[in-house]
């Protein structure tokens, strides 16, 4: 999301020759619950105007009882311990409205308003999963009783629609509906709308990381499938210091190579093709290629059915 945001920042100019968004495209929208199934959980997006974030700072400040216009000091000399009272009232989003961010970066990149470089640009076929299965183990499930709750919390009066759409019946459980949910509504679309609108200015190579067996990063239950979720395709292309990943089997291992090559390819050149991996076309507006990304056995590399895939006709119908 900050490489997104960079993209359309005028201080950027110069400094930027290609850029590599991984799971964080500027237009990503969790409208209620479908982040985190928490109750009270708002709507929002990574990016917010400076003047909300101020404001978030301040009510902070306030209920610990810092006197206005001393707040930044007064926060400041507070211990940590009680900081972290009111840390999940504070805004993690970047600011906008702002000499670095003069625009909301989904504004700016429907407006053309970034830098014509290219940009390798996906996410993981199952971000959603991870955390709703680590809400559901941390006291907040998603069972048959507040599906629905869910479904008009977040959509209001079109969620009849989207219950007719994701039925508790297609799915083995409650959770991984509303995982399904989210990775299409928070996650896969607008990930795809973005690099849309990236393609009316420049090339975009997109990306789906789509290995249903992907190491289980977040140790997910056996009864919830963990599938692609959020950050498991790092395995495939870094070395973490610190971190025991599970091991890779031979042919994963095979994927992680062709990886690697794309991306390398990428940073050197901005065109990620590259000997012993299948062909990777841009992504247009006329075509919207998006190359799914799994093991051999799943299908191998190539062309995904990702607007069907994801419901992307559904969702632009209900949001208008």
């Amino acid at each position: 999301m900050s490489t997104c945001a960079l993209l359309t920042s005028p201080a950027t100019k110069g400094l930027i020759d290609k850029a590599v968004i991984q799971s964080g495209s500027c237009m990503l929208d969790w409208v209620s619950g479908t982040y985190l199934p928490l109750p009270g959980m708002p709507s929002f997006t990574p990016y917010s105007s400076r003047k909300a974030n101020a404001a978030t700072g301040e009510d902070a400040a306030k209920k610990l009882g810092c006197a206005p216009g001393e707040e930044l000091a007064c926060m400041r000399a507070k211990p940590v311990a009680e900081l972290m009272k009111v840390n999940d009232t504070f805004s993690s989003q970047l600011a906008y409205d702002t000499p670095l961010l003069p625009l909301n970066p989904p504004q700016a990149l429907r407006q053309g308003d970034f830098l014509r470089v290219p940009v390798l640009s996906g996410g993981t076929k199952d971000e959603s999963n991870g955390f709703i299965y680590g809400a559901g183990k941390a006291g907040f499930p998603v069972t048959a009783a507040n599906y629905p709750e869910l479904m008009r919390g977040a959509f209001g009066a079109k969620a009849d629609a989207v219950l007719k759409k994701y039925p508790l019946a297609d799915y083995a459980s409650p959770a991984l509906a509303w995982a399904t949910v989210g990775n299409d509504r928070a996650w896969g679309c607008p990930t795809f709308a973005g690099n849309t609108a990236m393609a009316a200015h420049t090339k975009v190579y997109a990306y789906e990381f789509a290995d249903e067996k992907a190491p289980n990063i977040g140790e997910i239950a056996a009864d919830f499938p963990p599938g692609a979720q959020h950050g498991s395709e790092l395995p495939y292309l870094f070395d973490l210091g610190g971190y025991e990943w599970p091991t890779l089997t031979s042919e994963q291992w095979r994927l992680a190579e062709q990886m690697i090559g794309y991306w390398t390819a990428f940073a050197r050149t901005g065109n990620p093709n590259s000997a012993g991996a299948p062909d990777w076309p841009v992504f247009t507006k006329a075509g919207k290629t998006v190359l799914s990304l799994k093991p051999t056995s799943q299908g191998g590399i190539g062309p995904a059915d990702y607007s069907s895939a994801h419901r992307c006709d559904f969702w632009r119908g209900l949001t208008g």
